[in-house]
């Protein structure tokens, strides 16, 4: 069995900490890497009309991985 480090929705919408990006990014260089990005669809999840806010439909994982798995939700 290999491992592998799973991210989770590490993306410019969330506005994470650089350090908490570098840190990643470290262990990235020792593991190989799988994102995970949600692509918004507001008649699933109603963050627009629930919060007032919404993903970007183009938000990107900002960890350099070597598979990116897409959610649509």
């Amino acid at each position: 069995m290999r491992q592998a480090l799973l991210i989770i929705d590490v993306r410019p919408g969330f506005a994470p900490h650089q350090w908490l990006i570098e840190g990643i990014q470290t262990l990235i260089d020792t593991l190989p890497g799988v994102a995970t990005v949600e692509r918004h669809d507001e008649s699933k999840t109603p963050f627009q009309k629930q919060l007032g806010w919404h993903p970007a439909s183009d938000d990107d994982s900002l960890i350099l991985v070597d598979r990116i798995f897409i959610k649509h939700g």
